[in-house]
């Protein structure tokens, strides 16, 4: 566990800061426009409840699909079963494993970013993660260009180890994301198939 976070939270070369509402290091992470977002110096300072959920979004993002979808999944599978709809069961286990085949899951790297790196200036809880306000710091990063914003220091070190070109990868990216909204829509449609009980 160790390894693995100090090698997302590599020992910075930016000069050590500290702020009033922690009185933990923190080091300067990347900049969008004017605003200068940060990451703890050292990744054993993230607040409990905080790494708690940084885990969370790290494990969802190594098997490429979050719990909740996941939890809908088998929610799906096991009416389809109930119901006779083998045809169904086979739909939705090919989704799964669609998910899991992909290198990487786009939506779930802007989680792990938004719970990594924080503004200080706009009175962000760092002790603990809030999901409505990191839904806006996420669609801040969504509007940056996909493979300018992951391929930068220190989005890159979150990804994949591959040995690809960097346009290589911006399609990569590019592609995944589209599969994954590919896939969210399919979900939606299979869900609101689904017979209301009641």
């Amino acid at each position: 566990m160790k390894k693995l976070f100090y090698r997302l939270f590599p020992p910075s070369r930016h000069p050590e800061e500290k702020r009033p509402y922690t009185n933990k290091a923190i080091k300067k992470g990347f900049k969008i426009g004017d605003v200068q977002y940060y990451e703890f110096k050292n990744p054993l300072d993230v607040p409990w409840q905080r790494y708690l959920q940084l885990q969370q979004f790290i494990d969802e993002a190594n098997t490429r699909i979050s719990n909740k979808d996941l939890g809908e999944y088998i929610d799906m599978q096991l009416e389809a079963i109930n119901t006779g709809n083998l045809s169904q069961v086979a739909v939705i286990a090919n989704d799964i494993k669609r998910r899991i085949d992909m290198i990487v899951n786009v939506e779930l790297m802007y989680k792990i970013f938004a719970c990594v790196f924080f503004n200080i200036e706009d009175g962000e809880d760092l002790t603990n993660y809030d999901y409505d306000f990191n839904e806006g710091k996420i669609e801040i990063f969504k509007h940056e260009d996909i493979g300018s914003f992951f391929l930068q220091e220190p989005m890159s070190r979150f990804l994949p180890q591959l040995d690809f070109s960097k346009q290589d990868l911006t399609t990569l990216l590019k592609m995944s994301q589209a599969e994954e909204k590919k896939q969210q829509k399919q979900t939606r449609i299979e869900r609101s198939n689904r017979p209301n009980k009641g």
